[in-house]
């Protein structure tokens, strides 16, 4: 398996609306619901949410998901954080690398790509799914 990767800033609120959000953060987003609004499961979201996406390729490195995601969203740090300090919002600044189970890539972050997290005040999420041989698991 080769591996995939996916990052975006998602700012997530169990109490202002989506238009709130989108109001105060002035972003355009790849995705986004408001409280209410029904999911493909039927189940009803308990949160509004806007999702900012990096827009590469799946398979592009992850230096290069921050780099344009962080670039992108360059003119709207100081928006970013002033929504961040809100209570009931949470800003993150999410991944989803999934992998080969022995073949783990690097997660590491140079002091000017936390820097620039930081200034957002976004917190940083990584989710990591290992692709694990069905014969593997069996043996746990």
């Amino acid at each position: 398996m080769q591996t995939e990767v996916f990052l975006a800033l998602r700012i997530n609120s169990t109490k202002h609306n989506l238009d709130f959000l989108l109001e105060k953060s002035s972003l355009i987003p790849s995705e986004s619901w408001t409280i209410g609004d029904k999911r493909v499961n039927w189940t009803v979201y308990d949160f509004s949410c806007i999702v900012v996406e990096s827009w590469l390729s799946k398979f592009d490195h992850m230096d290069d998901h921050t780099e344009k995601l962080l670039k992108g969203l360059e003119p709207y740090y100081k928006k970013i954080k002033e929504i961040s300090k809100l209570e009931w919002v949470r800003v993150l600044f999410s991944y989803a690398i999934y992998f080969d189970y022995d073949n783990m890539p690097p997660t590491f972050f140079e002091k000017n790509v936390i820097e620039k997290i930081n200034a957002m005040w976004a917190s940083l999420d990584i989710d990591l799914y290992p692709d694990v041989p069905w014969d593997l698991e069996r043996k746990s």
